[in-house]
């Protein structure tokens, strides 16, 4: 009776060692298609960030459309020319939202929901258009009002 108590015992161990093994192999294949679902989720949300990102420039850039009076206060500026102060505020709201959409991308960059190439993107919008009077002067007057993280990124855009 040892002998086949001791058969059991054995047959018993490996069983369990196949289960081990097949239980082994089963959180294997869900970590695995856990890691792609994460990647998956997280393709999602940069498509989601970026659309929304192009959504807020697009409505920013509506604004020119509808209100040519915005172009000509940035061109009176870029020719030396005095605007009024109903156009210098109008202005100053205009380019506030244009750079809280550029600090906007900035920090979803920073967390990883905006891919880089869209983040290249708003470096060179900004490079770009910091040539401009009108952003210079708001640049300078504002510049306390984005968070310092935004202001360096910024300014390293600006000495480039």
């Amino acid at each position: 009776m040892n002998i086949r108590l001791q058969r059991f015992a054995l047959i018993a161990e490996i069983i369990s060692a196949l289960a081990i093994v097949i239980s082994l192999i089963f959180v294997g294949t869900q970590v695995k298609q856990s890691a792609v679902q994460t990647e998956l989720n997280t393709k999602t949300i940069q498509l989601t960030m970026a659309g929304a990102y192009l959504e807020n420039i697009n409505s920013v850039e509506q604004l020119l459309v509808a209100h040519p009076e915005l172009v000509s206060s940035i061109d009176k500026l870029q020719n030396g020319e005095t605007i009024s102060s109903a156009e210098k505020i109008q202005l100053s709201v205009y380019l506030r939202s244009i750079f809280r959409v550029w600090q906007s991308a900035f920090y979803q960059h920073e967390y990883s929901s905006l891919d880089q190439r869209f983040m290249n993107q708003v470096g060179e919008t900004i490079s770009g258009l910091m040539f401009l009077n009108a952003f210079k002067e708001h640049w300078k007057e504002s510049y306390n009002s984005y968070d310092p993280e935004f202001q360096e990124y910024v300014n390293n855009l600006i000495d480039e």
